[in-house]
This record gives C-alpha cells, sequence and structure tokens, in this order.
C-alpha cells in the first residue's frame, strides 16, 4: 500500500507541481454595491472634513467682515475682498490636502534653522544579534585535526580613514606620510568642509565639494601615480572627465556592466571623490588571486585654482589585504596593528 504522504513529498522535492488553488468563482460580499460601499466610506471622511474647513472660513469671513464695517469700510468694498480671500484660502486647503494624500501620510511643515547646537542623541536600548549554531561532533573532530597541521588562515580587507586638515589661504599642499609602512590596495579621495566635518549643523558632512581643484596625484615611494598627475577644470571648461573617470577605474566597475549612480553632470556638485586602485594588475576588486604586501610612503599632492577660503578636511579611505589566523590552540592573530 502506497503511503499517503509520498507524493506529497515528492510535490516538495520539485518532482511535480501540486494542485493551485486559484479562489471560488464567486465570492460574497465583492459585488457592486460592496465596491460602491467602498468608495463611499472613502469619501464620507474627506466629505466631513469639508464642511468643517467651508464652515471655519464663513465663519472667519463674516467676522471679517464686521470688523470692517466697523472701521467704516464700505460693505460692498469688503464682502469682495473677503470673498475672493475665504475662496483662495479654500482652493490651498484643497491642494494641500490632495497633495498628501497623493505623497502619503504626514504633513511637511516649514522648520527654521537654530544656532544653538542643543541636540543630543540619547539611546534608550541597544541589542546585539548574535546567530548561534550547533555543529556536529564529526565537523569539530576534523576542524581539530585541520588544525593540529597548520593553522587556520581568513583573508579580509581592512579599511582604514586618514583625515588631513588643509587650512584656509593655501593654493597647494603636499600631504605627506598619509600611509607609512604597509601600502593600501586602494584609496578614494574626498575634501569636506572642516565645519561640516565637526558637526556644523548648517552644513552637510556629506557633500564632498570640489574646491576647485586643478592638481592632484599620489606618490609611492617618490612614484607618481597616476603617471600624469589629474588636473581638472571644474570652473572654466568644465574639463574634469578624468577625474571622474577614477570612480570606475579605481573601485573595479571600469570593464564590467555596472555603474554607481553618480553621473557625469552631477560629479561637482558634492560627489567630488576620486578613487585609486593600487595594485600591479588593478585587481583590488578581484577574489581569484592576491598581490604581495608591500611597504613604503604615501604622499598626496594636491592644488586648487583659487587660495582656499575655508579650512578644509582631506578624506582618505584606504583598504589593505590582511589576515587573520587562528592556530590550534584557538589564539586569533592579526598581521596589522590595532
Amino acid at each position: 500500500m502506497a503511503c499517503p504522504y509520498q507524493q506529497y513529498y515528492i510535490n516538495q522535492a520539485g518532482s511535480g507541481i501540486g494542485v493551485i488553488y486559484r479562489g471560488a468563482p464567486y465570492q460574497r460580499g465583492h459585488g457592486i454595491g460592496s465596491w460602491l460601499g467602498g468608495i463611499f466610506r472613502s469619501i464620507l471622511p474627506l466629505f466631513k472634513s469639508g464642511v468643517k474647513a467651508v464652515g471655519k472660513e464663513a465663519l472667519r469671513t463674516g467676522s471679517n467682515i464686521l470688523g470692517d464695517i466697523v472701521e467704516n469700510r464700505p460693505i460692498k468694498e469688503s464682502f469682495q475682498d473677503r470673498m475672493r480671500e475665504a475662496g483662495q484660502s479654500l482652493k490651498r486647503k484643497a491642494d494641500t490636502k490632495i497633495e498628501n494624500l497623493m505623497q502619503g501620510s504626514g504633513y511637511k511643515k516649514p522648520c527654521q534653522k537654530t544656532t544653538r547646537s542643543t541636540y543630543k542623541v540619547k539611546i534608550l536600548e541597544a541589542s546585539l544579534l548574535v546567530r548561534r549554531m550547533r555543529i556536529n561532533p564529526t565537523i569539530l573532530i576534523a576542524h581539530t585535526k585541520a588544525l593540529e597541521s597548520t593553522s587556520a588562515k581568513y583573508p579580509i580587507t581592512k579599511a582604514d580613514v586618514k583625515v588631513l586638515t588643509i587650512p584656509s589661504g593655501i593654493q597647494r599642499k603636499s600631504l605627506d606620510n598619509v600611509f607609512l609602512g604597509q601600502l593600501p590596495k586602494r584609496c578614494i579621495i574626498g575634501f569636506v568642509s572642516n565645519k561640516a566635518f565637526n558637526g556644523d549643523y548648517a552644513t552637510n558632512p556629506f557633500n564632498f565639494h570640489h574646491y576647485k581643484i586643478n592638481y592632484l596625484s599620489l606618490y609611492i615611494d617618490g612614484q607618481q601615480i597616476p603617471s600624469k598627475p589629474l588636473q581638472p577644470d571644474f570652473t572654466k571648461s568644465g574639463l574634469y572627465v578624468r577625474a571622474y573617470h577614477t570612480l570606475y577605474s579605481g573601485t573595479g566597475i571600469h570593464f564590467l556592466n555596472e555603474g554607481n549612480d553618480i553621473s557625469r553632470e552631477d560629479y561637482p556638485k558634492g560627489y567630488c571623490l576620486m578613487a585609486f586602485d593600487l595594485t600591479p594588475d588593478l585587481s583590488a576588486n578581484a577574489n581569484t588571486h592576491w598581490n604581495l604586501v608591500k611597504n613604503g610612503s604615501l604622499r598626496i599632492e594636491v592644488g586648487f585654482e583659487d587660495a582656499l577660503s575655508e579650512t578644509i578636511n582631506c578624506l582618505v579611505y584606504a583598504e589593505f589585504d590582511n589576515v587573520i589566523e587562528i592556530d590550534k590552540h584557538r589564539n586569533v592573530m592579526v598581521d596589522f596593528s590595532s
């Protein structure tokens, strides 16, 4: 006798498609009456709010007309002006109601900026979610035997950000020893206002302005990268394609069918970042092989068309190839200093 659940499990395993419930041909309560009832229930709150708005506006208009009469203003002139104001007010309220319905819940209200820095963030509760698994004992034994012969090595990409301040009045600056020791495999450079970086509420810390930069080059142990420095022009001719192109060549998507959602027109409008792949074969994105770790010093030369009118910060994001190693005693070792 066949198992009654046999076909059920066969279907679950993908050997067949079970019967699909498509619904009854007729369902109670979904006819034309229900449809009209739904429309009525949707319109009724709007109708009630409209009546309230008209009533309030009528009272306000009547009060204004009485005030004009007390001030000896002609009744006809006052009536025409006040009715015109009431009509415009009702139209604005109706437009606002429709706009809020179309855009979602909530109202947009203008806020005024304040110079007082009294904002605070208070964390009421914090949770750390950790996924725990119970490993099969045979797998644990295999791990132990493998660690007896060699340690476990896990390659990682370590990221580091250096912040370098360039004071106002400077037109050319050499940023020496940005990285000293292990050299990064990739660098991304951007400039932001010092006020924004330090928390000025009236400025945007994510606005990477170009500041009329007209020269940028990296030097690794004296070797210039790129061989021809970037010399964009953001003010006169608008020739900054080479700088914009680094967002593709420096991030590994130059030869791929991918984008970064930053158009050439938007690039000088707060997205002025310059990326450099420092590996010999431009493989900073590749996970097929590693490049030899090199040590040395990295220097940045930067120039501006005009002297800086404010103090800015140069942000340098860098990626490094590193390894986490675990021995048979479960000691964790890294090949970089914390």
